[in-house]
């Protein structure tokens, strides 16, 4: 058995998400190493593949430059994630059924239609794509999100997550998403090239 110890954790700022990243990251380290020991009498599948290695895209500045330089930096995963993800469809169509969002977001979060033109241009695709990445594909239906209140928990504590169920070749088109935009929470994510952040945690120590 192992021992579990509960920690509070009070995150104020990017440098304190950094930390709180890099804690979480030896923790899981020796997790795992635990877990091998443990293990090592185990029958190991010959043909498993090997666990894939996701490209980290670190940016800050303003959200535009945030963007720009996400998009930049995995143009070519951004391009493969918006062929992926069109397939068939009419992109005419398409794109005319995500232009009514815009108005809406530029009134809600500006600074989020910022960040996605900035993919866009930083990635070299059609503006209208990368806002359709954003707001126009129909809702995933293999994930499952779970919340659980203080009053079902042994230490009152809610605990909250969220499965990445993935379809064929989403790992090469998969990364982890570090963004400090000026003036606003900084994010630690997993998400698809292209994409804003998903899964993750902020440095306001909400998850996005």
């Amino acid at each position: 058995m192992h021992e579990r110890r509960d920690e509070l954790v009070s995150i104020g700022s990017a440098e304190d998400l950094l930390v709180l990243s890099k804690s979480l990251a030896s923790r899981s380290v020796l997790v795992m190493e635990s877990l091998g020991s443990e293990c090592a009498d185990a029958s190991v599948d010959p043909d498993r593949k090997p666990m894939p290695v996701f490209p980290v895209v670190d940016a800050a500045g303003s959200p535009y430059e945030v963007g720009r330089l996400h998009g930049a930096a995995v143009a070519g995963m951004v391009g493969a994630e918006v062929e992926a993800r069109l397939g068939g469809l009419d992109r005419d169509v398409a794109f005319r059924h995500v232009a009514g969002v815009e108005a809406f977001v530029k009134g809600w979060a500006p600074h989020l239609l910022d960040e996605v033109r900035g993919i866009a241009d930083g990635a070299g695709i059609d503006q209208r794509a990368a806002l359709w990445l954003q707001w126009g594909m129909r809702a995933p239906q293999a994930c499952t999100a779970f919340a659980v209140g203080p009053e079902f928990t042994g230490d009152g504590t809610v605990y909250a997550g969220q499965t990445k169920d993935t379809g064929p070749g989403a790992n090469e088109r998969s990364i982890v998403l570090k963004v400090r935009p000026t003036g606003l929470p900084a994010v630690l994510s997993f998400s698809y090239a292209g994409h804003l952040a998903q899964i993750g945690i902020s440095s306001t120590g909400v998850s996005p």
